[in-house]
């Protein structure tokens, strides 16, 4: 994942290849996954790179498990004990003298947002040791041998950082903890193939580059070889070339608005704050598949997230095609063809994006790469300027005036801070500096915020036209496609449908709040249509 500038954290959105079956088919609700084991696997490869919101997105998934299915969890050094956990403070939630002091102090003279203080984790139950290959394969063989005899699934969660592997696209890794190595396409592949054949697994991973394990649809991982036997879904919070949003280190729960943080709210009618979800039920079957999720996504969330779902990846391994081509298919023919949740997708995308014409797939195609607006830039830099300018006025003066504020890890320093926020708090020429450093931060936020647009509407189009590419080739392979391709096609497509988690079987600690549901009816009632 890829941390942001001065800005909120952002989130993701999955790739809706699921264009198998018509529209128009009576609807069947579909039945649930019965997951008997769950491996969550999260947390940098080092402190400085182990986010708060990466422990939140392990303790949120934590609590939306059923019952019934065994939960693993390897997560950074495996030491709850070990202040490993890196975060910043949440500024605009406190006092205006606090707020002084914890913008000029946080962090280094250049970025008060990328070094922040260390923390023990703070999650639920016991952990299972650190993020090591070695552990994921290990916990990986204990689900062969621990499943029922009726086989429930393996779902893989990942929450951390991925890279590109030597060049090689096709075989990325998932950075695990310290000097142990990391997890590449191939290495989790070798693993899974331990599992009893007729195991299913399901695969969700919200780190950067994570499209590359759309690949373990195939023998070995390496999509040159033959297709696995093995009932495989994977949702990826990128394409593997590009990055991912979401590795915040803001404290601020509510302002998450990461791939973790939709896909699962919408599966299980939940935010991780407790609000009820609703709208992402596209067919009106009472229930919400992974698919559907993924298509309330798309048309809620800001995010520069460009996500892969397995099917996508089998569409374009399977049928042959020439983009500019495709591009030129009308809009009318791709919600003919388009199933609800990806007719949804359509229809939202097009909205942010303002396409209204026949040729919208050419448009957004257009839209893929963005343009910056020079004066957003320049107020940015101008903002930023001054912001940094006061900052480090008042982070030298305090400093000086109280050195312990150097080291976060002590008694002292806590003494100092209570110290210097009451001379903000007291000394009227203070005052009148903290109301200045104050506005100047807003005001680089505010900013930042217009910076950063342009990279959504980026993504926003990359999306759009990725969803159009899986129904146009989804719809080529019901006309051209082998049989033995048709089928593989519909298997897979059946297998995303159908629900991951479900509301019923939610361990959701947080109090529902009344009158504060993220609804998206309207516009359910709107693409649900026969």
């Amino acid at each position: 994942m890829a941390a942001h500038r001065f800005i909120k954290p952002a989130v993701g959105f999955c790739v809706l290849a699921f264009a198998g079956a018509s529209a128009a088919l009576p609807i069947v609700a579909e039945r649930a996954v019965p997951l008997s084991s769950v491996i969550i696997i999260g947390g940098g490869p080092t402190a400085d790179h182990n986010q708060v919101a990466i422990e939140s997105n392990v303790r949120y998934v934590s609590r939306l498990l059923p019952a019934q299915a065994h939960k693993s969890t390897l997560f950074a050094d495996g030491d709850t004990n070990s202040a490993t956990v890196l975060y910043v403070d949440d500024v605009k939630t406190l006092p205006e003298p606090q707020q002084t002091v914890a913008l000029a102090i946080q962090g280094n003279d250049q970025n008060f947002t990328t070094y922040g203080h260390y923390r023990k984790p703070t999650l639920p139950g016991s952990l299972d040791g650190p993020s090591t290959r070695d552990n994921v394969g290990q916990l990986i063989d204990r689900a062969a041998v621990t499943t029922p005899s009726d086989h429930g699934g393996l779902l893989l969660y990942f929450t951390g950082h991925g890279s590109p592997l030597n060049g090689n696209l096709d075989n990325n890794h998932y950075d695990l903890w310290g000097k142990a190595g990391n997890l590449s396409v191939k290495d989790l592949s070798g693993q899974i193939a331990h599992l009893p054949p007729n195991m299913p697994v399901y695969v969700v991973m919200a780190q950067c580059y994570s499209g590359a394990f759309g690949n373990l649809l195939f023998e070995g991982g390496d999509p040159t070889a033959g297709y696995s036997k093995r009932d495989i879904v994977g949702y990826f919070a990128s394409t593997k070339n590009r990055v991912a949003a979401g590795c915040t280190t803001a404290l601020n729960e509510a302002e998450y608005h990461d791939f973790t943080s939709y896909f699962f709210a919408a599966l299980t009618g939940s935010d991780r704050m407790g609000r009820r979800v609703t709208g992402a039920d596209f067919n009106r079957d009472g229930k919400v598949g992974m698919d559907e999720a993924f298509a309330w996504t798309l048309v809620n969330d800001q995010s520069i997230d460009t996500p892969v779902c397995t099917s996508d990846v089998l569409l374009r391994h399977d049928v042959p095609f020439v983009e500019e081509e495709v591009i030129k298919t009308p809009y009318s023919d791709l919600k003919k063809w388009a199933t609800r949740p990806q007719r949804a997708a359509l229809e939202g995308l097009s909205e942010k994006l303002a396409l209204t014409s026949e040729d919208r797939y050419a448009q957004a195609d257009k839209m893929m790469s963005p343009h910056g607006d020079p004066t957003s830039q320049q107020l940015f830099r101008d903002a930023n300027g001054k912001f940094r300018q006061l900052r480090t006025a008042q982070r030298q003066f305090l400093l000086a005036r109280w050195p312990d504020l150097r080291n976060s890890g002590s008694q002292a320093y806590q003494t100092a801070r209570t110290e210097a926020a009451k001379y903000y708090e007291t000394n009227t020429e203070a005052k009148a500096a903290a109301k200045e450093l104050i506005a100047a931060y807003d005001a680089m936020q505010k900013a930042s915020e217009g910076t950063q647009q342009p990279e959504n509407m980026a993504a926003y189009a990359i999306r759009f036209v990725r969803v159009a590419t899986s129904v146009v080739l989804a719809h080529r392979l019901q006309q051209t496609g082998t049989p033995e391709q048709k089928a593989r096609f519909a298997r897979q497509s059946a297998n995303e449908r159908r629900p991951l988690l479900e509301a019923a079987t939610a361990n959701t600690t947080r109090p529902t709040e009344p009158n504060n549901d993220i609804n998206n009816d309207e516009k359910e009632r709107e693409t649900a249509t026969e």
